[in-house]
């Protein structure tokens, strides 16, 4: 009878290392999670005991007149010195902007600063137990950082203000604007603070960006919101008209300004060129008289040959590109005086004729 003998399996050097680091690895897990075991009861006490911190609270008001308003740097956060148990005092950190302290203007306890004065101010000391009640039981008020709160009153006005869009057009090429934007309501009436409203001029649209235009639209735009401001309605509708636009020029004479009666301001030459824009619809409306050019007479004290040439006004529907020339030549005389005999033979030719 032959006995067969099982080899043992040899182990190789490879088999020998994972096998050690499969017990490392067992043994780094086993330690990890010990250890936070260990922390998860270590903190549960610890959040146990009771803490002192800081809490910073927001703050609403609740108004108590409708004529009077609250203007200026209004305290909008309070401090809150407190103490409660650990695990409250988390919750209430993560939590406090959820959670804002209710303030009637009525019960600050306010008091003027001075005797006809619109500015007060309330100290926090006496709004300790309002403010505990809000907070709950939970957590004990210490004390209430700052001391002092300082507050503006002014009195609630009405007043109407047009409203400018905010706009950034950029159009096609030879389209543009044709006049203006038109707005509907071109204006609303404003409620608020008579500081505000006595600076107050217009309210201005959300901006809009609007980019390869070439034709007329129209848009309803929000109003931005301004601070302790109420208006109505709340949007308005712009409509912006474009029209395709073509290069012009025109001949205008230059008129003489502040001259003396006994003198005469002649100009070398009489007339500037304009070039501009126009629509084509308008293109044949545009005439010289509806511009206005000048020329200074008290500029020629300060000029040597020539004199600057101004435009004082030019149609609204124009885009202004260029004027040429910009300073003429200037020359000054004084006006022929007729003599008393020529005058009277004037006279007699005059009445002859009659």
């Amino acid at each position: 009878m032959k006995l067969i003998f099982k080899k043992k399996p040899v182990q190789t050097p490879k088999i020998i290392l994972a096998r050690k680091d499969y017990k490392l690895r067992q043994k780094v897990l086993n330690f990890l999670f010990f250890l936070m075991l260990s922390s998860i009861f270590w903190l549960l006490r610890v959040l146990d005991n009771d803490y002192t911190t800081q809490l910073n609270v927001p703050v609403e008001y609740v108004p108590y007149r409708s004529d009077v308003e609250m203007v200026g740097d209004i305290p909008k956060t309070l401090s809150l010195n407190v103490t409660g148990q650990g695990y409250t005092l988390i919750k209430r950190i993560f939590t406090a902007s959820r959670h804002p302290v209710v303030l009637q203007v009525l019960a600050l306890n306010l008091r003027p600063v001075a005797e006809n004065s619109n500015n007060y101010y309330a100290l926090t000391y006496y709004l300790k137990e309002n403010i505990q009640r809000q907070i709950g039981p939970d957590l004990r008020l210490n004390y209430i950082l700052p001391d002092t709160l300082w507050y503006t009153f002014s009195p609630v006005e009405r007043k109407k203000v047009k409203v400018v869009p905010d706009l950034k057009i950029k159009f096609v090429r030879q389209y543009m604007l044709e006049g203006d934007y038109i707005v509907q309501p071109d204006s609303v009436v404003v409620i608020g603070p008579h500081v505000i409203l006595d600076t107050l001029t217009a309210l201005s649209t959300e901006g809009a960006t609007y980019i390869g235009v070439f034709r007329s639209f129209t848009r309803v735009l929000k109003i931005k919101p301004l601070e302790n401001i109420s208006f109505e309605p709340k949007e308005v509708s712009v409509t912006v008209p474009v029209e395709k636009f073509t290069q012009a020029s025109i001949k205008v004479p230059i008129k003489p300004i502040n001259v003396p009666d006994s003198l005469q301001l002649l100009l070398f030459p009489p007339t500037v060129t304009v070039d501009y824009l126009v629509s084509l619809k308008n293109y044949k409306n545009v005439r010289s008289s509806h511009f206005l050019i000048t020329a200074d007479y008290y500029d020629c004290f300060s000029a040597v040959s020539k004199i600057r040439v101004k435009i004082e006004r030019y149609p609204y529907m124009l885009k202004l590109i260029n004027y040429s020339p910009k300073s003429v030549e200037f020359l000054i005389e004084h006006k022929p005086v007729l003599h008393s005999g020529v005058k009277d033979k004037a006279k007699d030719s005059q009445s002859v004729v009659r």
